[in-house]
């Protein structure tokens, strides 16, 4: 089953955040770091959805 596992890291200025779809959390986190940030420390997946139905996974209205 797949899950999105949102995930935060140390980026530039205001950090990195990710939305990774994967099986597992090991391949998540290889494929974020296959992606190439410029700084990828302080890792944390901080939430996990399972994708059992159709849903909005992020939504950023532009608000500061």
């Amino acid at each position: 089953m797949l899950k999105a596992y949102h995930i935060t890291y140390d980026g530039l200025w205001l950090g990195g955040v990710a939305i990774v779809v994967a099986h597992t959390k090991k391949t998540a986190l290889r494929l974020l770091e296959e992606e190439d940030p410029t700084e990828f420390t302080d890792v944390e997946i901080t939430k996990v959805t399972v994708l059992d139905r159709p849903m909005v996974i992020y939504n950023d209205d532009g608000d500061y």
